[in-house]
């Protein structure tokens, strides 16, 4: 045999040899398993760790209940379902994805309450069914406040004297 067939065969001899002992070697606990399938069904499904674009959460029906996803701005989103295919609560980041925001809304998809975060504080928001009135009450930086948001009128107004914490707090330590 040639010094030119020999680097021809005993490369090929060794691939074959790698490939037909590589399961036998190698344990299945470090080989990779990658499945590429548009769909699985299973009964029960245990995983350590789970990465996907959205996890949706469907009843008996095949209705939607929860969904779970990633936003474009790379945060997370989870929304439930009321008994309609809506959104009841809606967690996640606020529009300019800055603060957290949590949504309460009924079966009809209308807004009801929104509690979240500001730079300063934070803010409970509620509405009444016509979104015609707005309740929020909220932490400024300065203070706590409670005012009224009239949609006719187009006006916020101030339902209490601003309240400071340090006010409140230097009156208390003096009551004692």
């Amino acid at each position: 045999m040639s010094t030119r067939e020999r680097w021809i065969v005993y490369p090929i001899l060794f691939l074959t040899l790698g490939i037909a002992l590589r399961d036998k070697i190698i344990p299945a606990e470090l080989r990779p398993l990658s499945v590429d399938t548009p769909a699985i069904a299973c009964g029960r499904l245990d995983v350590d760790d789970l990465r996907c674009a959205t996890c949706t959460v469907v009843g008996p029906d095949g209705r939607t209940c929860a969904r779970l996803r990633g936003m474009p701005s790379g945060a997370g989103c989870l929304e439930i379902a009321g008994t309609g295919a809506t959104p009841v609560l809606v967690a996640g980041m606020d529009a300019k994805g800055r603060t957290g925001q949590l949504e309460l809304a009924d079966n009809e998809g209308r807004l009801r309450a929104q509690l979240g975060s500001t730079e300063a504080g934070g803010f409970l928001t509620l509405m009444d069914p016509q979104r015609e009135i707005e309740v929020v009450l909220g932490h400024d930086g300065e203070g706590l406040s409670l005012a009224g948001h009239f949609r006719r009128v187009g006006r916020q107004a101030p339902l209490t004297l601003p309240c400071r914490w340090r006010d409140v707090l230097r009156k208390m330590a003096l009551e004692k």
